[in-house]
């Protein structure tokens, strides 16, 4: 299938990125594709800020993407397959968070 071809070169290029630009996992959550598990996930990417000492408004803006992104992901990658998931990362790049 093509897209099984397509998440294995993305994976590939993943790793390789990883080797040279090294970046800190901060804490990595995967949730069912349920509207109800969207909060949860918001919780987790704010607790994870907080402990890194990152500013109130950004942890906003980092929750607010957060709970953008996984939506999108729930509501447009549903049509796909009925028993994926959604996998959420923080990661930490110097100072910069990121939810890739």
């Amino acid at each position: 299938m093509a897209i099984d071809t397509d998440l294995k070169t993305a994976l590939t290029v993943r790793q390789l990125l990883a080797t040279e630009n090294p970046i800190s996992v901060l804490g990595e959550k995967t949730i069912p594709y349920k509207p109800e598990c969207v909060a949860s996930t918001r919780r987790f990417v704010r607790d994870i800020a907080c402990d890194w000492g990152v500013p109130g408004e950004i942890r906003e803006v980092a929750e607010l993407l957060t709970s953008e992104l996984v939506t999108n992901a729930i509501v447009h990658g549903r049509g796909y397959r009925d028993e994926l998931t959604v996998h959420v990362a923080v990661h930490r790049e110097d100072r910069i968070i990121r939810l890739p």
